[in-house]
């Protein structure tokens, strides 16, 4: 996770965005954009401590829309695949309703909030019984879960057909039934990523 967020950092430092001989607009200006980002996860809130700290990382591509034109609203989709050690192979897909009440030509910060879908495969084989005999088998189990984040996004580069805006989002999801004897379970996701916008 070292490299990425260096390269946000040098980002970072490189805004306000430079524009080409043209005006400066507010971020996202226009409707569709997509996102890349490196996640990292772990299934307590809000900090845990320890080696389990954030231990399962992964990737999440992603594509949005803004409600209407340079709107606070904004709707994301999310699909994601992160790996958690012994716990196996965990995949999502998610949407989320995102509001920027922070809206600058440089930057804007928001909050989000929706719903998820999670298919956790075990990195271990179990066994199941069929027709008398026992079989191997790889434990699968899905979960609903609620996310709600804050992320913050900074114009790094703009030309005359995109715009780059590197992002850092901090997201709690709660994850239904996770544990048979919990109804909710908090997993804390941390990411570094981008919004990249075709004009």
């Amino acid at each position: 996770m070292k490299a990425p967020l260096y390269i946000l950092l040098l980002l970072l430092l490189c805004s306000p965005a430079r524009s080409q001989g043209h005006k400066k607009t507010p971020l996202q200006e226009k409707r569709l954009s997509c996102t890349f980002s490196f996640d990292a996860r772990t299934y307590a809130f809000p900090f845990p401590t320890g080696k389990a700290l954030f231990s399962a990382r992964g990737f999440s591509l992603g594509a949005g829309f803004n409600w209407k034109r340079n709107a606070a609203l904004r709707q994301q989709f999310t699909a994601g695949v992160h790996y958690a050690g012994r716990q196996g192979i965990a995949r999502q897909l998610a949407t989320a309703l995102q509001y920027y009440p922070v809206r600058q030509p440089g930057w804007k910060a928001g909050l989000s909030i929706g719903a998820g879908y999670q298919v956790l495969t075990s990195g271990t084989t179990g066994w199941q019984q069929e027709e008398g005999a026992w079989n191997p088998r790889r434990n699968r189990a899905g979960h609903f879960f609620l996310p709600a984040g804050i992320h913050l996004q900074v114009k790094a580069y703009e030309s005359r057909t995109l715009i780059l805006a590197p992002s850092l989002s901090c997201q709690v999801q709660a994850l239904y039934r996770f544990v048979p004897n919990q109804l909710l379970v908090p997993q804390t996701v941390l990411s570094i990523g981008t919004h990249l916008t075709i004009k």
